[in-house]
């Protein structure tokens, strides 16, 4: 019967755990993995313990693809290779190389070998993922073999050893919080260009351009601060103890803006000074400590909010007058009792 006839054909695409990622790479083998193999390879959370193969049919190459890590660019990762041996005497004639292809480029380059070790047991490497690797999945080759007294290639055929393939997932570091400190805290006297060594005095001194008596400095550090300025201010106080609370003297504070320098996370800027304060004529004498805090007004959220606060042991002492009597003189040198008499002097 002649009419129109559809024909539905049906495709079926198996994927497997072990194509995450399309790519192709070069084949490697040994042709005697029972005498000597890979037992066991750690690297970052990868612990993979295996016997002398792990399928038969492919005896010499095992495919570990569905075991994998995640690895920051710039971090540095331990990796340890225990090799399996068909008795202990051939451990010296065991080499091992471990490669990663961290440009992706389906290829094993002299430049991407992260473990060279031989006549080790365990093989220890530490590797250490390049800021220039790429993001994303991709392959790791573990070789081993004890063939010839030669280290192997990434691809080929070898006679005694084994070949194991791993994923890793190479990811960018993540950017914390920005975290300031301050260190190198410094007093100093507006009277003088000395560093007061911890002694302040009562009232205010001449020298000051707002009539403070003392400045506070210090070195601002900080971790991954933001690259736009952002204007924090320092705070200083005098208190009884190391906490700040309503009772504590407000010593004085500075503002100031804080941002990235050009090129990387770090800020650290000397000479800065941080706070001038003016002590009261009747601020009680006693032994006091100074507190300074970063960032007072929590403008700058930061990864460590505890390590802001800087404190100094301090006396606050009299501010007395020392008063000289000069110049006495009398008029009369000898007189009788009950006689007036004219005396001068000057107070210095």
């Amino acid at each position: 019967m002649k009419g129109l006839y559809f024909l539905s054909v049906l495709f079926f695409l198996s994927i497997g755990a072990n194509s995450s990622f399309a790519q192709t790479y070069c084949a490697s083998k040994s042709l005697l993995p029972w005498e000597d193999w890979i037992a066991n390879v750690k690297f970052n959370t990868i612990d993979n313990a295996s016997e002398k193969f792990k399928d038969y049919a492919t005896a010499g190459y095992s495919n570990y693809l569905d075991k994998s890590t995640i690895l920051v660019r710039g971090q540095t990762y331990p990796l340890s290779i225990t090799p399996g041996l068909s008795w202990a005497g051939r451990l010296p004639d065991i080499k091992c190389r471990v490669w990663i292809d961290f440009n992706q480029n389906n290829a094993f380059e002299q430049n991407e070998l992260v473990l060279e070790k031989n006549n080790a047991n365990p093989l220890i490497s530490n590797v250490l993922v390049p800021t220039t690797a790429l993001t994303g999945l991709t392959r790791m080759r573990v070789s081993l073999s004890n063939s010839s007294n030669i280290y192997p290639t990434p691809c080929g055929v070898f006679e005694k050893g084994e070949v194991e393939d791993y994923t890793v997932n190479i990811q960018a570091p993540t950017i914390g919080l920005p975290n300031l400190n301050l260190s190198e805290l410094s007093l100093k006297d507006n009277r003088n260009t000395t560093s007061c060594c911890g002694t302040l005095t009562q009232g205010s001194f001449s020298g000051g351009a707002n009539g403070s008596i003392f400045a506070v400095s210090g070195y601002i550090s900080g971790a991954n601060l933001p690259p736009a300025p952002v204007s924090i201010k320092v705070k200083s106080y005098i208190s009884t103890d190391a906490v700040i609370d309503a009772s504590d003297y407000a010593f004085g504070q500075y503002t100031f803006a804080i941002s990235r320098n050009s090129g990387n996370d770090y800020f650290n800027e000397g000479g800065y000074s941080i706070g001038d304060g003016q002590i009261p004529a009747n601020f009680p004498v006693g032994n006091y400590k100074l507190l300074v805090k970063i960032d007072a007004d929590n403008v700058l959220a930061e990864s460590d909010e505890n390590d802001n606060v800087s404190v100094t042991n301090i006396r606050i002492i009299a501010n007395a007058s020392d008063l000289t009597l000069g110049r006495l003189s009398i008029s009369t040198p000898s007189v009788q009792s009950g006689t007036a008499v004219s005396l001068s002097y000057d107070i210095r």
